[in-house]
């Protein structure tokens, strides 16, 4: 059995790497045998940390290559409907491991779900993005590839949204997991619906996390903030925002004597946006001028396990990131969540915590000062809430994991079959 991982492209971003290493752990645990390829744009780096993965070129590592990729996959199926056989076309990278798969498996998280920029430019960036994502479902589906969309969230398609409705609808398309329900609403309202769509809870929250000290000297405030979050999505300057950080940091250090812990998930990629370190090291250099190095730290070169480490040890997380809340919800820490994309809403709303968000539209100091008193005043009491609530998270994305686990084995179980009843006609020309 061999499952190609598409759309998740390094796990210099943290997040993605949660949704790989919790999806294939849990398939190699129970499918025996199980063989994954993913595409890396840093495999040297990935491979150390995806131990059971192959990574593998890109499909999108180009324009070009993409544009090749699709080309040929046409000319194939043209072929192949006319009664030719030319899987010659198809053995090239990166194209052979969509051809070689038994199933193709797109863990992108939101890359159907662009959020909202606050410039034109990055709109049609991101746009250009989203479809370069659908390009490469279409590519599989023109392989006759069975596609799951696993973990996912949906929504602010825009112009795209006619051409997902197609793709989605394609008999191909075999499992559409969905993390929240708006997502859920989203593809109801496209007239998508059926046993294909299921509502389960993202793949992060089936991890057994480490068990780590979470003994402190004194209460810790973690930020883990996003770069392209800040400078991006949010309304603000980022000068603006890193004052609003600063400012907060001065009154939970002079109110609660905290400690400040800055905690960067995503660690690079193609561009510079991409690596959280950039705009946390610029709040490291504001909050240090008003009160010192003593109170406050970065953890500067975190893997995945430093990252969670951190993040346990805290009072409360304020994030931009989904999946830093994901962690600290598994380690029974409030998140304080700056949204700018449907999904914060969707976690939240299955948490049952309106009061942890706060919406990217409506920010600034005394919106941010006001969620983060109230998670300081009612901590325990919120831990003990989200603590019952991660629990049934946690039940929701085990049995969405053994649902896609049944899935793939079936697929498996009908391919062994149709090669065993094959017959090789006897006018086939092979190019």
């Amino acid at each position: 059995m061999r499952a190609h991982i598409i759309n998740n492209f390094y796990s210099l971003n943290r997040g993605w790497a949660l949704l790989v290493l919790s999806v294939t752990n849990f398939l190699s645990n129970k499918i025996p045998g199980i063989e994954f390829t993913i595409e890396s744009l840093y495999p040297d780096i990935d491979r150390k940390v995806y131990r059971n993965c192959k990574c593998v070129k890109p499909v999108k590592s180009s324009f070009g290559t993409l544009f090749n990729a699709l080309t040929r996959a046409f000319v194939w199926r043209v072929l192949k409907a006319v009664g030719f056989k030319a899987d010659a076309l198809l053995m090239w990278e990166p194209l052979k491991y969509f051809y070689e798969a038994n199933v193709v498996i797109d863990l992108s998280g939101d890359g159907l779900c662009p959020a909202q920029s606050k410039t034109m430019w990055y709109r049609i960036r991101l746009t250009v993005s989203t479809f370069t994502n659908l390009m490469s479902i279409i590519l599989a589906l023109l392989l006759e590839k069975p596609v799951v969309l696993y973990s996912h969230s949906i929504g602010n398609l825009g112009i795209l949204r006619p051409l997902v409705k197609m793709v989605l609808k394609n008999g191909n398309v075999k499992l559409i997991a969905l993390r929240d329900r708006d997502s859920e609403n989203y593809l109801r309202e496209m007239g998508i619906t059926g046993s294909k769509i299921r509502l389960i809870a993202d793949a992060a929250f089936s991890i057994t996390p480490p068990e780590i000290n979470t003994q402190n000297d004194a209460p810790t405030a973690c930020f883990c903030i996003s770069n392209e979050a800040v400078t991006h999505f949010y309304g603000y300057s980022t000068e603006s925002f890193i004052q609003i950080l600063r400012d907060i940091s001065d009154y939970l250090v002079n109110t609660y004597s905290a400690r400040i812990l800055l905690v960067p998930f995503s660690r690079g990629g193609r561009y510079k946006h991409e690596d959280d370190l950039a705009i946390l090291s610029a709040v490291l250099d504001a909050i240090r001028s008003t009160i010192g190095d003593e109170k406050v730290s970065l953890v500067e070169g975190s893997n995945l396990h430093e990252a969670m480490s951190a993040i346990a040890k805290c009072k409360f997380l304020v994030t931009s990131r989904m999946h830093p809340a994901i962690v600290a919800l598994l380690y029974g820490v409030p998140p304080v969540l700056i949204a700018h994309s449907p999904k914060f809403h969707g976690l939240i709303s299955f948490l049952k915590t309106e009061e942890l968000l706060c919406d990217a539209k409506h920010l600034n100091y005394d919106s941010l000062k006001a969620k983060i008193e109230y998670v300081w005043e009612n901590n325990q009491a919120l831990r003990t809430k989200i603590r019952e609530h991660t629990k049934t998270l946690q039940m929701l994305s085990l049995s969405g994991l053994q649902r896609l686990a049944l899935l793939l084995s079936q697929i498996h179980a009908r391919n062994v079959s149709s090669k065993s009843q094959y017959k090789r006609p006897k006018n086939e020309f092979e190019l």
